[in-house]
């Protein structure tokens, strides 16, 4: 069958956002418990600046998704401790750095200074074996974390009767970035609602 989806290729399911179609995929967790995700990580003394291309902008720990074709279902997990993991000392200078320099990066705080795009120019005049590097920095972008991430997404959602405890994430332990319901002139992304009900944090 190579590499061909047969029930996109019948027309019984779709992987875009803006056909008609039912999804082909979806995602449900339920009854799971989830603890003590990244604890054992170091700890974060500065502000970590991504190159967005490298798809580093948006990271959950445990559920982290970027354009997925499909509903989404959390229903009566548990989430306990998991954490982005600061710099005790350092936590609330952080967050100073964060509201006085921005999105300055620093390469002293960088410790993936290799995690960037490159272009290679090979040189006229150097022969076939030497190309020269051009290396234009790109990291441009606050990384957000959070428990649960998901961002570029048109279809339903759904986060109900969870339990969360200790967790913490850059910008909150639940990060969705949705596309506008009414981009698309489809019945699936605009009767798709973003639910988040009797859930409990503490």
């Amino acid at each position: 069958m190579g590499q061909t989806n047969p029930y996109v290729a019948s027309g019984k399911c779709s992987t875009t956002a803006s056909s008609a179609t039912q999804a082909c995929f979806s995602i449900t967790l339920t009854g799971n418990t989830f603890s003590n995700f990244g604890m054992l990580k170091t700890a974060i003394s500065a502000p970590v600046i991504v190159d967005p291309a490298l798809g580093l902008q948006y990271s959950g720990s445990i559920l982290d998704l970027d354009t997925f074709y499909g509903p989404v279902k959390l229903e009566g997990n548990t989430f306990t401790n998991n954490i982005v993991k600061y710099a005790s000392a350092s936590s609330c200078d952080i967050a100073a750095q964060f509201a006085s320099s921005g999105l300055a990066y620093s390469s002293a705080n960088d410790n993936y200074q290799n995690f960037h795009y490159a272009t290679y120019t090979a040189s006229p005049f150097a022969g076939w074996n030497s190309v020269s590097e051009s290396v234009t920095n790109r990291k441009t972008k606050l990384q957000i974390r959070s428990v649960i991430s998901i961002v570029n997404h048109a279809h339903k959602i759904e986060i109900v009767k969870n339990k969360f405890t200790k967790n913490s994430g850059t910008k909150g332990i639940i990060y969705i970035d949705t596309y506008d319901r009414n981009a698309f002139v489809s019945p699936v992304t605009q009767s798709s609602p973003v639910i988040i009900a009797y859930n409990d944090f503490t």
